[in-house]
Parts: structure tokens; C-alpha cells; sequence
């Protein structure tokens, strides 16, 4: 673990600059061959103008994150650096009871393999709230849904193929009206979208406005938009929330 890791959330808001050199810190490191994010949040945008892309460009090393990290994970892409949405530490590698084997499988191809081969979907998954907090967290086993398989919108036989890029939906908004670390349409021409909604669960109608404002941004030449997230079931008890 690097220092800003220990550091509360007011400190951390106030040094931007620690977060950004724990990065450069971590990916100059020989002994360090892939970087994993603890976390998500909701500020990493502000490390970016504290990185140096050629740093990191001279010491490449596989990142891994979600949520909020798809801010560091764009701003990689530019440098031509490849990233795992997935593997976030506290949310997909410090999981309540055991590691589901799932999840092992592609954090070893990831880091031991030279390729993931082709992904096969989850027989199941869990969006139940973690309590790290509980003292019997590491015995405590989640509750699992049955996945249904993917399910692709598109004529049928379709293939595409390409650069992935993308990340959390939300961040990806964050990132255009900040712009920050977000491709020219020509480094992503031809390239594949791909996005998550995270737990914030936005309406249609919001999601198809941070689409047009992607499109107006001049980055609707992407091959096609792959969107792999499940709303969130536990959100149903939120006040005001209706998922039907």
C-alpha cells in the first residue's frame, strides 16, 4: 500500500498532488508489475493535471479499478497503457466470506496470462451491501443471484471488434465536462464503448442524454456501445427509488 491510502478523505481533498504521486510512485516501482485500486469515490478526476504521461508512458504497468478509477483508466488510454475495469480491492478482491472462484479466474489470467481469452459470463452474481466494518465479515457469505446470461441487441451473428473504452457512465460525464483524459474521435474511431451505470442507477432518459452529449463531443464513430451493468436489486429500498 502507498501512503495516501492511510490518509483521511478531508486530507486527501486537500492534496490531490499525494494522490498523484503515490501513482507515479507505483508504476516507477521494478517491483511492481500491476497497480489495484483500494477504492472507487468521486474525485479522482482531480489527480489528473498532477500526473505526468510520460512518467508513466517510460514505466507502463496494468492498472486495476472501477467506478471513480475510470478517470485514471482513460487517462492510461491516452498513454497508451492497458487497464482492468475490475479488481478494485475492497469491492471485487476483499469480498465478504471467499474469493468467488469467478472472480479468481480473471484476476489470474490478468496478471499470469497472456491473454483472458474469451470471457465466459458468471453463473452468478451479488450487489449485496458490504459491511466492512462486521467482525465476522470474512465468514460472512453473500447472497447470490442466478445471472441469466448476457443479452446483446443486435442482429444476429454480428461480431465487433476493437479498443475497449469507457468505464462508469457518471465519470465518463465528469470527464467531458471537465475535459479531462477523454480521446480525440479520431484515437477512438472504430473503437468499442463499453459502460456501467454504477449504484447510482440514473433514468433512461438521463442515460440517453449523457449518450448525445458523448455523440455531440464527435465520439459517435465507436463500433457499438456494450453496457454490462445490472441495476442495482438493494437499491429497491431506497426512499424514492422505483426499479420495476
Amino acid at each position: 500500500m502507498y501512503p495516501t491510502v492511510k490518509k483521511d478523505p478531508e486530507y486527501l481533498f486537500d492534496h490531490p498532488e499525494e494522490r498523484a504521486r503515490d501513482v507515479h510512485d507505483a508504476f516507477q516501482d521494478p517491483d511492481v508489475s500491476a497497480v489495484f485500486a483500494t477504492i472507487g469515490g468521486a474525485d479522482q478526476i482531480r489527480i489528473l493535471k498532477h500526473l505526468d504521461p510520460e512518467r508513466l508512458r517510460e514505466n507502463p504497468t496494468r492498472f486495476f479499478g472501477t467506478s471513480d478509477n475510470a478517470c485514471l483508466a482513460s487517462y492510461l488510454w491516452g498513454c497508451g497503457i492497458v487497464s482492468y475495469y475490475g479488481g478494485t480491492v475492497l469491492s471485487d478482491v476483499a469480498t465478504p466470506g471467499s474469493l468467488p472462484e469467478y472472480t479468481e479466474r480473471y484476476l489470474r489470467r490478468a496478471l499470469f496470462d497472456e491473454t483472458l481469452r474469451t470471457p465466459e459470463p458468471a453463473d452468478e452474481w451479488t450487489d449485496e451491501p458490504i459491511d466492512w466494518a462486521n467482525d465476522d465479515y470474512e465468514h460472512t457469505e453473500p447472497t447470490f443471484e442466478t445471472n441469466p446470461g448476457r443479452q446483446w441487441h443486435t442482429p444476429e451473428g454480428t461480431v465487433v471488434e476493437g479498443r475497449l473504452w469507457g468505464g462508469c457512465l457518471t465519470v465518463l460525464q465528469a470527464l467531458l465536462a471537465g475535459d479531462r483524459a477523454v480521446p480525440s474521435p479520431t484515437a477512438i474511431d472504430g473503437d468499442v464503448l463499453a459502460i456501467e451505470t454504477s449504484e447510482e442507477l440514473p433514468s433512461a432518459d438521463k442515460v440517453g442524454l449523457m449518450m448525445s452529449c458523448l455523440g455531440e463531443r464527435g465520439l459517435r464513430t465507436v463500433r457499438c456501445s456494450v453496457d454490462w451493468s445490472t441495476p442495482d436489486l438493494h437499491a429497491r429500498t431506497r426512499p424514492g427509488c422505483e426499479i420495476p
